[in-house]
């Protein structure tokens, strides 16, 4: 018999990521699904539990990522689970569901067999030649019907499954056709993406555009209109790069991106800040505990100023949620709830700092019974009052409660109809550009010149109709436009229908992209799989993560691009060998660090020059370090100059290495100017004793030089390999901090500089009777 079954374990909530399979459930299947052991989940409840994934000092989070991977390991691991690890629970199970596919092709068990593999479902080890084996024969019995697997099949070929495939493009499309064919929008995104960008097909914007209309505008109908124009609902985004959480891919000095870690926890202000000193008048008197456990207050009387501040710090956490924990309205508003209680009568007694974050706590209060969050029920008269009060205390305090003024707007223009005072409300708050409150009312400005509610009902979408019309200065589609700039998603889809319709490339072209932009940001709908992605890292499972961005990648999305190429080979730190990885691996990495330079990454262009250069692939790491520095990329200019000083996949060319590496402070704000000139005496130096020697300079070097890594990190490490001109050196390589670094390149520029003006004196300069001075350096 055969039966098909639904995908339950990677689609959340409202996912539109789904395959074509029927519900109906094999009732055998079903039943030894339910007896095994589920995946535990690391994303907590509540800021009030103590996170253990949280690393100090609240700026990242613990996980453990493999640097090295060993085919042959993970074949041992897999057998010794079946030897000695596996309980009887799971060999029944096992055993009932292989002899369900094999002998009876139940296609429900086929395709649970190829997701307990290829995912590690109910404690089993993943193993991808099995789940690839299971999902071919799926794929059969259902006579290539199911979109889900098609795509997921695709993926394996597009990355050679991580080495056990070779890497087949051709046939990757094939399978991403049909999958689109049949509505899987995963595969629609990819398609999309691969025509726009040209990869492994001819560039092909128009189609690159229906794709991503295609799936927008069905993404739209997925949102009701008071979910689209009123209350949004709220992305928990796991859509980050994974190094962001340790300084970037190139180190917190040398990242010319920006992070996008965005959901970790809140962090107290500095109480020096000009900001919170000019609340209190220059007399800063609230002092922030070092401690961040959030799940205690301070009892001892002179903390008590404290517990204002940390309650709203609290309570955002629980209402903002992060990356290792869910959103929880309801502690939220009872924590907001018991600090407005208890300062309720002492009110008149607060400083301005106090009164300042207890008008924020009731802005915020006022915001849950607004939208009718959690378990509290919508209540418009709370909400007001408390949106009313904030105000007062931020204008006593002399600040702007820009929040309060948002959410008042949208009483005033949805459900009283006041659209002049909602107008009031909203111009208000576009004065303070650069927060999240902007945007929306940027958009919120571009609904009510378009005829939004005016009777106090939710604007549709045929009351506000198609985003066309004023473009002077302050009009709906100026609004429109600068909401959709900031990032908010219904402007964005709004700007985009508009910009279609346009008719120059530019606004072509930028409607594309905006589409595009639109979809990521709705990824509950369009890739859940991002969630479990990092679900899986926090559980220590990095090859199930792997594969699960992998599927983001290949839609598009950048974050994930950097994060499967991170954890294909992550760049290692200044004494760190080179992680031990099969090539395959390694250009699979360097293919999704491409396609992320592609989308401006600067930074990842860099790293995959790295990987290059360390697989002697001299030519393509030239390559990809001079499109690193056509985009001003110091480190990328900073490698060419390299190898072109040295002539690697290049012809040797000082002149061509002084100028790349006199390009490096353009592009750092002159951060390095001294490790610049010192590099370019030594450059000077060399090229002076290589004419001594009537050697070609133009021709490559007889032998390549014994270092790894660059002059431009080693002279600003302190744990520095570093690389020497002179015999003596050659061997050494590991200065310990900058002041040795200086002193080896000094003492290499004199010497080598005293030995040319004593023997090519009569060649090169003109020589008095005065003996030869030092050379002056910078201190």
């Amino acid at each position: 018999m055969r039966s098909s079954v639904l995908w339950p374990f990677m689609l959340l909530g409202e996912s539109l990521v789904q395959g074509q399979v029927e519900p109906q459930v094999s009732r055998s299947v079903d039943e030894i699904l339910r007896d095994l052991p589920r995946e535990w989940d690391p994303i907590l409840r509540s800021s009030l539990d103590k996170d253990a994934m949280l690393k100090q000092p609240f700026d990242g989070v613990q996980m453990t990522i493999p640097m090295d991977y060993y085919e042959q390991e993970q074949e041992i691991r897999y057998q010794h689970f079946w030897d000695s690890q596996a309980s009887d629970l799971q060999r029944k199970a096992y055993d009932e569901l292989a002899f369900a596919s094999d002998a009876f092709n139940d296609s429900a068990a086929t395709y649970q067999l190829a997701q307990i593999n290829l995912l590690g479902l109910f404690g089993f080890p993943h193993n991808k030649s099995v789940a690839f084996a299971y999902m071919n024969e799926f794929n059969e019995m259902t006579n290539f019907s199911n979109a889900s697997a098609l795509f997921e099949v695709g993926v394996m070929h597009s990355t050679g499954f991580f080495g056990q495939l070779p890497v087949d493009d051709a046939q990757a499309l094939l399978y991403y056709e049909r999958a689109a064919a049949l509505g899987d929008i995963r595969a629609k995104m990819a398609l999309a993406y691969r025509s726009f960008y040209g990869i492994s097909v001819p560039r092909d914007s128009d189609r690159a555009h229906f794709l991503y209309s295609s799936v927008a505008h069905e993404v739209r109908n997925h949102f009701n209109d008071t979910q689209w124009y009123v209350f949004p609902p709220y992305v928990e985004s796991y859509n980050v790069r994974i190094p962001d959480f340790n300084g970037g891919l190139l180190g917190e000095k040398l990242n010319t991106m920006f992070t996008s870690a965005k959901r970790k926890r809140a962090v107290r202000p500095d109480i020096t800040s000009s900001f919170l000193t000019a609340l209190s008048n220059g007399n800063v008197v609230l002092r922030f505990g070092e401690s961040r456990d959030s799940s205690n207050f301070e009892d001892d009387d002179e903390e008590t100023d404290n517990q204002i501040v940390d309650a709203y710090y609290m309570a955002i956490d629980n209402y903002m949620g992060t990356y290792t924990q869910y959103r929880n309205v309801d502690i939220a508003a009872e924590i907001l709830k018991s600090a407005l209680e208890e300062y309720k009568d002492s009110t008149h007694f607060l400083d301005n700092l106090q009164r300042f974050y207890y008008g924020k706590c009731c802005a915020l209060l006022g915001r849950i019974y607004l939208r009718g969050e959690g378990s509290a029920p919508t209540d418009i008269r709370l909400a007001r009052e408390y949106l009313e009060k904030a105000l007062d205390l931020a204008e006593e305090a002399g600040s702007v409660a820009i929040d309060a003024h948002t959410d008042l707007g949208i009483i005033e223009h949805y459900f009283t109809g006041n659209l002049e005072i909602a107008k009031t409300h909203y111009l208000e708050v576009t004065k303070h550009q650069g927060t999240k409150e902007t945007e929306t009312a940027e958009f919120q400005m571009a609904v009510l010149l378009g005829g939004g509610a005016t009777d106090g009902a939710p604007a549709t979408h045929e009351r506000s109709g198609a985003l066309m019309g004023q473009t002077k200065q302050g009009g709906r589609l100026t609004h429109l436009e600068i909401a959709a700039l900031m990032g908010n998603t219904p402007a964005m889809y709004e700007y985009s229908s508009h910009q279609e319709s346009g008719t120059g490339k530019k606004e072509y072209l930028d409607s594309i992209l905006t589409f595009k932009n639109f979809l990521e940001k709705c990824e509950d709908k369009v890739a859940p799989h991002l969630r479990e992605a990092f679900a899986n890292l926090l559980r220590d499972k990095s090859e199930v993560a792997l594969w699960q961005y992998a599927l983001a990648a290949e839609q598009g999305f950048e974050a994930a691009q950097i994060n499967a190429a991170y954890l294909l080979y992550q760049p290692p730190l200044q004494l760190e060998d080179p992680p031990h990885t099969p090539e395959s691996r390694a250009m699979l990495a360097v293919k999704y660090y491409t396609n992320a330079f592609s989308q401006s990454n600067r930074d990842a262009g860099v790293v995959a020059g790295d990987i290059l250069y360390r697989l002697g692939q001299y030519e393509q790491a030239v390559a990809a370090y001079r499109s690193a520095a056509k985009k001003r990329s110091a480190q990328g200019s900073w490698n060419l100059g390299y190898m072109y000083e040295y002539g690697l996949g290049v012809k040797e060319d000082y002149h061509l290495a002084k100028r790349y590496y006199e390009q490096v402070p353009n592009f750092i704000l002159d951060r390095f100017h001294l490790g610049v000139k010192l590099t370019v005496w030594k450059l000077r130096a060399k090229s002076w004793w290589a004419r001594f020697r009537n050697k070609d300079v133009d021709g490559l070097p007889s032998k390549v030089p014994n270092t790894t890594f660059f002059n431009f990190k080693a002279l600003f490490s302190k744990q520095a390999e570093i690389e020497s001109e002179t015999s003596e050196l050659s061997r050494t390589g590991l200065l310990q901090d900058l002041r040795s670094t200086l002193i080896v390149v000094l003492a290499v520029f004199r010497d080598t500089l005293l030995l040319l003006l004593r023997k090519c004196a009569a060649l090169f300069i003109k020589v008095d009777t005065q003996p030869t001075a030092e050379p002056e350096h910078d201190e």
